[in-house]
């Protein structure tokens, strides 16, 4: 007799589109054989274990207490990681039945009683003062449109589904630090310049440094309010996506 689970297994090994994310499935969740959920869109979208288990450790606390809100949770992969290394986390999604399965997922690892699952548009929350804890991150892991973000040379973040701006500035209204997981050609020269404050000289002067190459650390460029940090992200020694760490955990170095 098949369960249900691997019934569902048979299927995804055999569907075209998803059949190459089944296959890493592993890679997605260790635990995956102990009941892991997940809809179609999160076999595409959730951030592989090993890289979240690295945003968590760069995101822990130097002391406790420390709280992180995950502002696009989705099926729970980085929230559960988050919630490893942290004494609380916040998990938001729009969509109610990713929440479902993210609650799931945590119970599986055991951080379900870590995170406060929220279902609403993050941008309309922070808007309407929804957050009255003062956060120490925002883990920012925003839908990139699909798999078709990789069609581009460079991916402009204004083109993402929800504008990487507006993110930023939303989100250090309620946090000390923000991260950002974001597809691997994304424009960096843009991200980096986000540490400017707007209207202050240098916020041109950022973009044009980064397009230069210059290296990690706001005190690179003039006018800048948060230190950024832009990492490549390498899984299987290729490059997967870019993260941007902005405020105290851009300088923050760990041993992981």
């Amino acid at each position: 007799m098949i369960s249900g689970e691997e019934e569902e297994d048979v299927e995804l090994e055999k569907d075209e589109e998803l059949k190459k994310y089944w296959k890493l499935r592993y890679t997605l969740f260790s635990l995956y054989d102990h009941g892991i959920k997940l809809d179609r869109e999160s076999w595409y979208s959730v951030t592989p274990e090993e890289l979240s288990k690295h945003h968590a450790f760069k995101c822990s606390p130097p002391s406790p207490p420390y709280f992180v809100l995950d502002a696009f949770c989705g099926a729970g992969g980085n929230a559960i990681q988050l919630a490893q290394t942290c004494r609380r986390v916040w998990a938001c999604d729009i969509d109610p039945e990713k929440i479902k399965l993210a609650k799931h997922n945590a119970k599986i690892y055991g951080v379900d009683h870590k995170i406060e699952f929220i279902v609403g548009n993050f941008v309309e929350l922070a808007k309407s003062g929804c957050f009255s804890t003062w956060m120490d991150v925002v883990f920012l892991a925003p839908p990139w449109g699909g798999p078709e973000y990789s069609n581009a040379h460079v991916f402009d973040m204004h083109q993402l589904p929800i504008d990487c701006e507006v993110l930023f500035r939303h989100s250090i209204q309620i946090a000390t630090s923000v991260a950002m997981y974001l597809p691997k050609n994304i424009n960096v020269a843009q991200l980096v310049a986000l540490a400017a404050i707007p209207g202050e000289p240098g916020a041109a002067g950022a973009a044009e440094a980064a397009e230069a190459g210059a290296g990690a650390g706001g005190s690179n460029f003039c006018g800048h309010a948060y230190p950024v940090e832009v990492e490549k992200n390498l899984v299987n020694c290729r490059l997967k996506a870019v993260t941007v760490y902005y405020g105290d955990i851009a300088e923050r170095r760990t041993e992981w």
